[in-house]
């Protein structure tokens, strides 16, 4: 069973709120490759970051985007009481002739 046949037309909201039809594609082919790299956890430091890259189906589109992801984690123990941790976050899909970005996301956030 292809995607196309799973989830079959579905609607979107188009302008002045009138629904749109939209088929998947037959099929999509997706390759992806994912890294992660972490530190040991030393006693007053530890970190990883990670990263996504690869092709997914944009349901909102239902056609093919290039998919990137990058997340980052630093953990900072300056005593034994305190600690001090940060993250950031990275989300991009791309239209397939790469220069139209369908969606975008980043985030941060630093706790104490």
């Amino acid at each position: 069973m292809t995607l196309s046949q799973a989830l079959g037309d579905f609607y979107v909201t188009g302008p002045a709120s009138a629904p749109v039809r939209r088929s998947t594609p037959l099929r999509i082919r997706t390759r992806s490759t994912s890294v992660r790299v972490a530190t040991p956890q030393f006693r007053r430091f530890s970190a990883c970051a990670n990263t996504f890259l690869g092709r997914d189906l944009d349901f909102l589109e239902a056609s093919a985007v290039g998919r990137e992801e990058v997340s980052a984690i630093i953990d900072w123990r300056p005593s034994d009481k305190a600690r001090i941790s940060g993250s950031y976050l990275s989300s991009t899909q791309t239209r397939p002739n790469g220069d139209e970005v369908v969606s975008s996301a980043s985030n941060s956030l630093a706790e104490n």
